[in-house]
């Protein structure tokens, strides 16, 4: 029994019945349990209000994992179920990579933020939301920078609030133009170009 002398000793119409209550290991010899809402006592005489499979309401030793199975594979995102599993492991911590910081930011003097109206020969800034929606997708923390103006002073303002970001995205300002700085930019701050062009 799972109570110290809480014990209630019975007479079943096929047999012995003990008592014990939830989370209670199973008494010697016994092979189901019932449950008292689908019983009725009256004294020692207990009755079920229907029949009582072999197995029913017993969980087995070792039915959520086996000695030397891997339940939680290196790679997988865990959900709460997998925490929970892991705790009655016996795992008090786990090792884990956090989520890749993804900067994003947008360039030239043409953009205008969502929400504000364009000038004459302006755009709304709207690929970054849409990039921050993808990097959420893919497990990432998306950080939208805003719009960098065609200098090199802005470019360096913005790109200093990306500093602890472990990706940089870039939109626009990377051709042959002019205006195009943004890779000057990144090389002033020591930043690698990892590709620039895509199909």
């Amino acid at each position: 029994t799972s109570q110290a002398g809480a014990r209630f000793t019975g007479m079943m119409q096929h047999g012995e019945c003990v008592r014990i209550f939830t989370g209670a290991p199973l008494p010697e010899g016994a092979d189901a349990v019932l449950i008292q809402e689908d019983a009725e006592q009256s004294g020692v005489l207990v009755t079920p209000r229907g029949s009582v499979a072999p197995g029913a309401f017993v969980r087995p030793r070792g039915m959520d994992f086996a000695g030397g199975e891997v339940r939680l594979a290196a790679g997988r995102r865990l959900t709460c179920r997998d925490v929970s599993l892991a705790a009655a492991m016996g795992f008090a911590e786990l090792p884990l990579r956090r989520s890749p910081t993804v900067a994003i930011l947008a360039t030239g003097d043409e953009l205008v933020a969502p929400g504000a109206t364009p000038g004459p020969g302006q755009i709304v800034s709207s690929i970054p939301v849409g990039l921050a929606g993808l990097v959420r997708q893919a497990g990432g923390l998306a950080n939208q920078l805003g719009i960098a103006r065609d200098t090199l002073r802005s470019l360096d303002e913005r790109l200093a609030m990306a500093d602890r970001a472990d990706i940089v995205l870039t939109i626009g300002g990377a051709s042959v133009g002019d205006y195009d700085l943004v890779a000057r930019a990144l090389g002033a701050r020591g930043l690698a170009l990892d590709f620039w062009n895509i199909a």
